[in-house]
């Protein structure tokens, strides 16, 4: 099987054409091909007719055109890696099968269109909102925004973000990637506090933060992530795309 090669960054603009409305998570593509989050571009060709990109999550894309050999050849590139959720355009043709450990998973965005809340969330009693910070990046509960930004310096390029904090404790957490004018949201609740709508009152004050800054929110998730569509739906998000993703699970990761 043929090996994909990493694209020079220099010429990173020959494969963002590829992302174009339809394609999902554009937030995070955009900002691995500006330089603000860690990531790589890989291609099977000299004309770069198709590409992968990389994050330093668990996230992946591929885009351009290409059949399902592409898929695999991706699978291959990426087998080393603890788990992939390896993204691919609507409509694209699949391989029909997957290597054992891979997965199809149903995957929906959802976006805001509406204008952001403009009164501020009530804080249940016992909470504090935070501004997320170098100290609370340290804290977090979640590895998806130390994956995706690496550190703090990372994330302030990258995104920003909120805590709830506890008597000291981060009870929950949320960070906006940013790109191409993008905002999406990931969202955590530690065990011990969830239950208490922590996670509507963080994606409230991520859509006040998104208006303030002129961007468009959107949200994604499985599509058997049913809380996070009805705390979208809360938020009058509509649905804006379906797409899947192929997964692997090899790793005992919080993703």
């Amino acid at each position: 099987m043929k090996a994909l090669k990493e694209v020079p960054v220099a010429e990173y603009w020959r494969t963002a054409k590829f992302f174009g409305p339809d394609y999902p998570n554009k937030s995070f593509i955009f900002s691995v091909l500006s330089r603000r989050i860690p990531g790589q571009v890989f291609s099977a060709d000299e004309a770069k007719s198709s590409c992968m990109v990389t994050t330093n999550s668990s996230y992946v894309f591929l885009a351009g055109k290409f059949g399902p050999d592409f898929v695999l050849q991706a699978l291959s590139h990426l087998s080393d890696r603890d788990d992939v959720k390896m993204i691919v355009p609507p409509g694209q043709i699949l391989p029909g099968s997957l290597p054992g450990g891979a997965e199809l998973v149903d995957r929906v965005q959802y976006a805001h269109r509406g204008a952001p809340p403009r009164a501020e969330a009530t804080i249940p009693m016992g909470f504090r909102l935070e501004v997320l910070n170098a100290e609370l990046f340290q804290r977090l509960n979640w590895n998806v925004a130390t994956d995706l930004f690496r550190d703090f310096e990372g994330f302030l390029r990258g995104g920003y973000g909120f805590c709830l904090t506890h008597a000291g404790d981060v009870a929950a957490e949320a960070y906006s990637v940013v790109g191409a004018g993008i905002s999406e949201p990931g969202i955590y609740t530690a065990p011990g506090f969830r239950g208490a709508g922590l996670q509507r009152i963080l994606l409230h004050e991520l859509l006040r933060e998104a208006g303030r800054r002129g961007h468009q929110t959107v949200l994604s998730c499985d599509a058997s992530t049913h809380a996070t569509i009805a705390l979208a739906r809360r938020f009058e998000m509509t649905l804006d795309v379906e797409y899947q993703a192929v997964r692997t699970v090899q790793g005992k990761r919080t993703t």
